[in-house]
């Protein structure tokens, strides 16, 4: 009897360990059946979709992924293992709006059935600010090549980034002398420095 009341108190700890863990864990957390159905899953998760708890545990992982289809989606979770997964993807809440995740995801099998865990961060503020430095980076690179003057730009190891037209004829530069795949990377700590730009900096 004694064994018995031992093992149910530590059985009821290790729930509340987990409980706590799942709570106060940054991200939002999903627990979904081997058919997608969600399991088990945090404050912060129902938060993010704008649902309760209560009601995310009636959901399915169709009602909020919208980054995939259904079969897709279906898919991935078949093909996930205990290895692991890390992906980004699109949710959408229960008022219809969109947002972007990071999801890191694994298998695991308890008694002879799937579950996958699901972290979920939203990335949305991150993506809109990516997408409006590329927009200023495509700016930059088309103002610099329609130049008049011959301009070039260059990284701290005086390698081409952004190169005017004229500059290319001017001074007979070969374009594989420089790579616009590396030039964002170099824009964003330009914006940031534009007005300590030393002289070697531009050329005209």
């Amino acid at each position: 009897m004694d064994k018995k009341l031992s093992d149910q108190n530590s059985s009821k700890r290790e729930i509340l360990f987990y409980r706590v863990l799942l709570e106060q864990h940054r991200d939002g957390i999903v627990i979904l059946d081997e058919y997608g159905n969600v399991y088990e899953a945090n404050s912060k998760f129902a938060n993010m979709l704008g649902y309760t708890q209560e009601e995310v545990k009636n959901l399915h992982v169709c009602d909020w992924e919208a980054g995939l289809d259904k079969i897709s989606t279906l898919n991935m979770i078949e093909k996930v293992t205990s290895e692991g997964d890390f992906f980004t993807t699109k949710h959408i809440r229960k008022d219809k709006s969109i947002f972007y995740v990071e999801i890191s995801s694994s298998a695991s099998f308890i008694e002879n059935k799937k579950f996958i865990l699901c972290i979920c961060r939203d990335i949305t503020k991150k993506i809109n600010i990516q997408k409006k430095l590329d927009h200023a980076h495509e700016l930059m690179k088309y103002i610099i090549e329609h130049s008049r003057s011959a301009i070039a730009v260059h990284d701290k190891n005086m390698n081409y980034i952004y190169v005017s037209d004229k500059y290319i004829r001017d001074y007979k530069v070969e374009k594989k002398r420089y790579n616009w795949k590396k030039s964002l990377r170099s824009f964003s700590r330009i914006t940031s420095k534009v007005e300590r730009c030393s002289p070697k900096s531009f050329e005209w």
